[in-house]
């Protein structure tokens, strides 16, 4: 159902000289930043600063935090989120719920078939256009399907101004929430006065900004939560999602069989990508990540032709996600990607690790 997303803004801006009481000393170098000693909080002023002031002081912190694809072990340089960004459609129904007649089932014996079957709703849209229809949606997705990435995209739009221009981003991984011994409201609240530090807002003007619904809230990975205290964050989110209505909440999981029940919310999922979206990606990938993007192109050619010859149907099924649609310009690669994919679930920040694999160990 659409949700109307009304954009506050805020009035009676302080001037570009004045500075918080409480403020960093003249010697402080970055937004934020505090010297050796501790220093005392700033103080609530009569007005909120201009979202795009905080936008602003917010844009080191954020890029740092969204600009690349996160790895588990390093490679020679950090891939540029935006550079192999391939929008996703997305199912406004659950795959789990879909219901089929009793004859796709039978004849829905092989892999190729089986796809087709699972692709075959009509009401995957684009990304964006869910996005801009719902103010609090539940993103669930296979492992490898592209969740994070697609928050952190959110993120980067969002600080561009080109996406939610008069919310602030706020990027929350889940599993790092800590809610022992907080009042309700209090383990997100405080989450997301740490993401605003380099705003340096009192704690009075983080929930003023929250009042007014000043914040786009990415939660990622509600699935990655340690289960002694997934109870606490699920009664967090509930409480926290109606105590601040009027912000725009997005929340990630991987598909489970638990219903997560919070009120006001839609709940979507990310689908497999399609053969323009494969290509796509390909495509980005090599370029990006070849010092020569000439020979990148090459090479992205040379896999997606090898993909889609007829006798590699089993292999095209496996890179329906961004996970597994990666280099290689050789089977022996292949193979190794294949390997690892039967050994391992693959999880959101597994990506480039598997191109390392693969980097290292092509024959």
């Amino acid at each position: 159902f659409p949700v109307t997303i009304t954009q506050a803004t805020s009035t009676g801006a302080t001037s570009a000289g004045a500075t918080s009481a409480g403020a960093t000393s003249a010697g402080a170098t970055s937004a934020g930043a505090t010297s050796a000693g501790a220093t005392s909080a700033p103080e609530d002023r009569q007005s909120l600063p201009p979202i795009s002031r905080l936008r602003t002081q917010l844009v080191p912190q954020l890029t740092a935090q969204c600009g690349t694809l996160q790895a588990s072990v390093e490679l020679d340089r950090p891939v540029d989120l935006e550079q192999v960004y391939v929008e996703p459609n997305i199912l406004t129904h659950l795959s789990r719920q879909q219901w089929l007649e009793a004859s796709e089932l039978q004849t829905a014996q092989s892999p190729k078939k089986r796809q087709s079957v699972a692709q075959a709703n009509p009401q995957a849209v684009a990304g964006q256009t869910v996005m801009q229809r719902y103010a609090k949606l539940v993103i669930f997705g296979k492992p490898g399907s592209g969740k994070t990435t697609l928050l952190k995209h959110l993120a980067n739009q969002c600080i561009q101004g080109t996406f939610q221009p008069d919310r602030l981003p706020i990027f929350i991984s889940l599993r790092y929430l800590d809610p022992k011994n907080q009042q309700p409201g209090q383990t997100l609240f405080k989450g997301i006065q740490h993401n605003l530090e380099p705003c340096q807002l009192s704690e009075g003007e983080v929930k003023q900004l929250l009042q007014k619904g000043q914040c786009l809230i990415l939660l990622d990975g509600l699935d990655e939560v340690a289960q002694l205290v997934k109870a606490d964050i699920l009664t967090e989110i509930r409480y926290f999602t109606v105590e601040y209505y009027n912000n725009y909440f997005v929340i990630t999981s991987r598909l489970t069989s638990q219903s997560f029940d919070f009120p006001g919310f839609v709940t979507v999922e990310l689908d497999d990508f399609n053969d323009t979206q494969i290509e796509d990606f390909v495509k980005r990938w090599f370029v990006s990540n070849h010092p020569n993007p000439e020979q990148g192109q090459i090479k992205a050619n040379q896999f997606i032709e090898e993909i889609n010859k007829p006798g590699n149907q089993s292999l095209r099924e496996l890179i329906v996600t961004p996970i597994l649609t990666l280099v290689g310009n050789s089977w022996h690669r292949l193979f190794y990607l294949i390997l690892f994919w039967g050994l391992q679930v693959m999880s959101a920040d597994s990506l480039v690790y598997r191109a390392y694999l693969l980097h290292f160990f092509p024959y």
